[in-house]
């Protein structure tokens, strides 16, 4: 794995960091540098000090921080989307997840009270590292600070929603529940990732590989997926877009997550994102949806 710059708990505050060969390097910077150290990531890199700490002793943060956005982006693997019953979107179809969604690398998902069938989706995920509107997919690449890894945690039994009398999906119920989704260990530069189509995703649930794909079989590459959401908002450093996830989801195998359960997703040159799975304690308050506004 390449370096990779990261956030990690030191002291009782956030800190950045950069990743190498099992240690973390201290910036002595904190989150509120993080938009700016990911955009000077993607150039040249980030000065350290102090001694380097064993990653295996540290707690380490999802590579988002509060005021980003996290893009995700529904059914864009066409096997994915053909175990679900249907063909990829003509065009990206994108929806929304909040920071507070996300733990870090070695962290405990939850599995929230509200769901009854909660699942995993291994996802290449894009670190935006430079401003843009309108973006062409021919410049796209110079938008990008690095990729990471990401694990979008999915309450399949709350997609299903009614509007108007009509089938819809509710993602916000089925996808933003707090610490139900991972994302990391941290952000490897583009420059370290030349080809990213040639990156191979691999999702390993309790010992057993159950996604096994390249993201060169995205539907809607990186390049059109940039130029898509940048066409609708802003893109800002510290932004996240996660691409989709290849087929072989719990939702299909008819196996849902349940307590003790593992999964680790893995990315040729990113590394590995594990998590454990353990049933939340908050109250559940999700229940089936009105009809109206």
């Amino acid at each position: 794995m390449a370096q990779a710059l990261v956030r990690f708990i030191n002291s009782g505050r956030p800190e950045i960091g950069v990743l190498e060969r099992g240690r973390v390097l201290p910036t002595g910077l904190g989150d509120e540098a993080w938009a700016e150290c990911v955009e000077r990531w993607a150039r040249a890199g980030l000065p350290t000090q102090g001694p380097a700490i064993p990653a295996e002793s540290l707690s380490l943060l999802p590579p988002v921080t509060g005021g980003a956005r996290i893009f995700c982006v529904a059914q864009n693997y066409p096997a994915h989307a053909a175990e679900a019953g249907g063909a990829s979107p003509p065009r990206p179809a994108i929806f929304l997840k909040p920071p507070s969604a996300f733990v870090g690398h070695a962290s405990t998902v939850e599995l929230p009270a509200a769901s009854s069938f909660f699942d995993y989706e291994g996802e290449l995920a894009v670190v935006v590292g430079r401003s843009g509107r309108c973006i062409k997919p021919e410049a796209a690449a110079a938008h990008i600070a690095g990729y990471t890894i990401g694990n979008d945690g999915s309450a399949r039994d709350l997609q299903p929603s009614v509007l108007a009398d009509r089938f819809q999906v509710d993602w916000f119920a089925a996808k933003a529940f707090d610490r139900g989704s991972a994302l990391g260990p941290g952000v490897v530069r583009c420059s370290d990732v030349p080809n990213p189509g040639r990156l191979r995703i691999r999702t390993v649930h309790n010992g057993d590989v159950v996604q096994d794909d390249l993201a060169s079989s995205m539907h809607h590459p990186i390049e059109e997926l940039i130029a898509f959401v940048s066409g609708v908002v802003g893109l800002l450093p510290g932004d996240v877009i996660l691409t989709g996830t290849p087929a072989g989801v719990g939702k299909a195998r008819g196996v849902a997550l349940v307590d003790g359960d593992s999964v680790t997703v893995a990315i040729d040159g990113l590394g590995e994102l594990s998590t454990a799975y353990s049933v939340s304690t908050a109250v559940p308050r999700v229940t089936e949806p009105a009809q109206g506004d």
